[in-house]
């Protein structure tokens, strides 16, 4: 039951109908899933100031944490797989993360909370046809206007995938600024589960982009 300690032996609970026996795995879920919930209620936004800092603290502790797990599932990627990337960004569009083959990557990274205003369309309170200041626009290799530090960012997990039916298939969480290595294995686990299940089903690819027929487990 969800708040109740795990047990070795499962836990035994009634739908209505009968009574179904949970695995150990299962009741160490549910207490994580209530423990989640009671934590982490809302993600917060934060500031580009300290959206900043946030994604410092990731690049410090997610990196090494990310290359123990991933060591886990590393003789089953592609030749040249897995590649951990971290691209210096410090602000909105800062990442770090790893690719696994050609097909399956996972990043945190930092965004923008909210969408760039459309171009050509009038300020909120004018009405068509009405005269509005029209602002220059910044020429390439014009000097960048100063970051505005109060923007609202968010931390996200980003885990991209190929599949055959679909296309490119893409899963965006929100990252609570209050992460723990626990909430960060959280994330990081499934990804690494679902691409054993890939490697099983060779699903997984080399730089070419051609599917690799390397057994999992050979060398």
């Amino acid at each position: 039951m969800i708040g109740s300690e795990p047990s070795n032996s499962g836990d035994t609970r009634n739908d209505g109908h009968d009574r179904l026996q949970r695995s150990a795995a299962l009741v160490r879920a549910s207490v994580r899933i209530a423990a989640i919930v009671s934590r982490y209620p809302t993600p917060q936004v934060l500031t580009r100031r300290d959206g900043e800092r946030a994604l410092a603290d990731v690049r410090a502790h997610v990196g090494p944490r990310l290359r123990d797990a991933v060591s886990i599932i590393e003789r089953y990627c592609p030749t040249g797989y897995p590649v951990f990337e971290d691209n210096g960004i410090p602000g909105p569009g800062g990442a770090v993360g790893v690719r696994l083959s050609a097909w399956h990557s996972l990043f945190f990274a930092l965004e923008a909370d909210r969408p760039p205003p459309a171009r050509h369309v009038p300020p909120v309170g004018v009405l068509p046809g009405e005269t509005y200041e029209v602002k220059p626009r910044r020429m390439p290799g014009g000097p960048l206007p100063p970051p505005d530090m109060n923007a609202p960012v968010t931390l996200v997990c980003l885990t991209l995938r190929y599949d055959p039916d679909r296309g490119w298939v893409e899963l965006r969480r929100r990252l609570d600024p209050r992460w723990d290595d626990e909430l960060i294995d959280d994330h990081v686990v499934p990804c690494l589960v679902g691409f054993a299940h890939d490697a099983m089903a060779r699903h997984v690819a080399g730089r070419d982009g051609a599917r690799d027929r390397t057994p999992p487990g050979s060398g």
